[in-house]
């Protein structure tokens, strides 16, 4: 955790000495469908109506940069999850004794189009010049990205990590509120999609909590997550 939190402040200290720069907090609600028809709580009840790993709080970093003649922005940007533990979950056997962990950083490459603005003259921040507010502030979003996932999982006080790799396609859309010429408060709302996240882990988990079971192996799992965030971008380097 010291190493995620050391990388983020050397990475937003060499942004601010001469870049615009953003930085963004999002809440995730998961849904993982192959996992969730095989998982149930400790009462014996499906996860259908509660997914398994459900929410996520997301912390993110970027960097921007534009278009000369268009208004069509570039947000790359990092990202971390905070740990996401299940604990006390039944599987194919019954068991108390059982932690499920899941981690995420990720990549993603953050495209916003200004439809109402496309041919605008905006030096950003869009409101130090004439206009609508809505006209120059809204945007529509395209995010694809990678995400590494850190799976970990106690087995009766035995642990196991197990790593993957997952690529998503986000959408959605937001609206950019300034706050000083220098600094921009971004509301946005997304729909990302996992095509295919890897089940390795909860195969091995399950298999290990019941050895001598004929377990059916989980395919990957598809993920529709829906996002919700605010994004806080700055600019040291605007002159007046």
């Amino acid at each position: 955790m010291k190493s995620v939190a050391s990388f983020f402040c050397a990475f937003l200290f060499c942004l601010s000495a001469y870049a615009q720069f953003g930085v963004s907090i999002k809440y995730e609600k998961n849904n993982y469908r192959e996992w969730t028809n095989v998982i149930q709580d400790p009462a014996g009840v499906s996860f259908e109506n509660s997914p398994l790993h459900k929410n996520d709080l997301i912390i993110g970093l970027n960097y921007w940069h534009r278009l000369k003649k268009y208004r069509i922005e570039f947000l790359p940007e990092v990202s971390y999850a905070v740990k996401n533990t299940e604990e006390n979950i039944i599987g194919i056997v019954a068991t108390p004794n059982i932690k499920l962990g899941l981690t995420r950083f990720g990549v993603q490459y953050n495209t916003l189009i200004y439809p109402m603005d496309l041919e605008g003259d905006c030096n950003c921040p869009t409101w130090g010049k004439d206009g609508d507010f809505l006209k120059k502030g809204l945007f529509f979003m395209l995010s694809p990205g990678v995400d590494y996932m850190l799976f970990d999982s106690e087995i009766d006080g035995i642990k196991g990590n197990l790593e993957a790799l997952t690529f998503k396609i986000g959408i959605g859309g937001g609206i950019d509120i300034g706050i000083s010429e220098q600094i921009t408060l971004s509301p946005f709302v997304m729909v990302n999609f996992y095509p295919s996240v890897s089940s390795i882990s909860m195969n091995a988990v399950r298999n290990n909590v019941c050895i001598q079971c004929n377990i059916e192996t989980i395919d990957d799992t598809f993920n529709s997550q829906v996002s919700a965030g605010i994004r806080l971008h700055f600019r040291p380097d605007y002159k007046y």
